[in-house]
């Protein structure tokens, strides 16, 4: 039987420098702190990876930076989500021209299609990527939820289909996904959109596509294995701190990210190295305030008629805390985005 992916997935966040150009240099060791940390495979640039923001030759250049620096490591899929047909089969290509394991792909941006539309979109892309593929669902990105009617006739239909990428919030869908996979017995594996694994592997999910694994690679790999293995004592309270984490990262994303980034790189984390990520710090319950924006950096230049992101003060005083106590540290990540608002994984 086929190898079915399971793991974390990395999914960083895309680096510019301050004029707004891609930093490719440090997306290399992003790409390498990941893969050092556990991710099993990795997907760019995913929402948090700004890939609504970028140009498609920006896309294009970070495919083929991904594939090599990758080499075979780790399997990578390119996110290759478009408004149109026609662009998402030119990012596919190139994706997978470049030497990427395959792509990642949710339905149309803002379009509305029909179930046989739909159907028609993803195996055309599909086709011309000629790797492996991803579908993704994310109802609060695209305003649609592809369903199970839908994803049956994909898993029918589209050969090498290897995932199922869920982020719906509605558990009785994702418990809908997770069943239908099973039941059609191919070696296709179900990935939670976010880091709650506690919630999603006891339901058949093999993994997440995670937000927190360049700020806390640790915690999220332990609270995989556990969930993994079947501990879920132990995976209680670890699901408990990443939520917590999760909550800051996902305010304000991909801002708050960055800003955590930064500040592993700061001499403020503590001496003994081995110290696990949150194991010394009382998480606050981060009900986060509705608070004006605080500025990290002064002269944060506002990016292509962009407002100048910001993180709130109780973003600031938690990710100063936690990110104090990390155990490893990311190169520096200017924290400058070209999104206003971007959505999740």
């Amino acid at each position: 039987m086929a190898t079915i992916y399971s793991g974390v997935v990395g999914t960083p966040v895309t680096p510019f420098k301050t004029d707004g150009a891609v930093d490719y240099d440090t997306f290399v060791k992003q790409i390498n702190f990941l893969i050092e940390n556990g991710a099993r495979v990795l997907a760019h640039p995913m929402h948090i990876g700004e890939s609504v923001s970028l140009t498609d030759a920006e896309r294009r250049e970070l495919a083929k930076v991904l594939a090599s620096v990758v080499g075979r490591r780790v399997p990578t899929f390119v996110h290759v989500s478009h408004a149109g047909t026609d662009q998402a089969v030119a990012l596919a290509e190139a994706a997978t021209k470049a030497g990427n394991t395959g792509v990642v792909m949710l339905p149309p941006y803002h379009w509305r299609a029909g179930q046989r539309a739909l159907v028609e979109h993803f195996i055309a892309v599909a086709d011309a990527a000629g790797g492996e593929f991803i579908i993704a669902n994310d109802p609060a990105a695209v305003q649609m939820d592809i369903g199970t009617d839908t994803l049956e006739k994909l898993i029918d239909r589209i050969p090498r289909l290897v995932a199922v990428m869920d982020a719906n919030q509605d558990m009785a869908g994702f418990t809908d996904s997770c069943e239908l996979v099973a039941r059609k017995g191919k070696p296709i594996a179900v990935f939670a959109g976010s880091d709650m694994l506690l919630a999603t592997m006891p339901l058949g999910a093999r993994g997440c596509f995670s937000a927190c694994s360049e700020v806390a690679p640790k915690l999220t790999q332990a609270l995989y294995q556990s969930c993994a293995t079947g501990v879920f004592t132990r995976a209680q309270p670890l699901q408990f701190k990443l939520r917590r984490l999760l909550k800051v990262l996902l305010h304000n994303p991909p801002a708050a990210i960055k800003y955590a980034m930064e500040l592993l790189d700061v001499p403020q984390r503590a001496e003994n190295g081995s110290i696990e990520f949150g194991e010394e710090i009382d998480f606050p319950d981060c009900a986060i305030a509705e608070c004006q924006p605080y500025h990290i950096v002064s002269n944060v230049p506002c990016l292509k008629n962009v407002k100048k992101h910001g993180v709130t003060p109780v973003d600031q005083w938690f990710l100063t805390a936690a990110c104090s106590a990390q155990e490893t540290s990311l190169p520096r990540v200017q924290p400058y985005v070209k999104s206003a608002t971007p959505g999740l994984n």
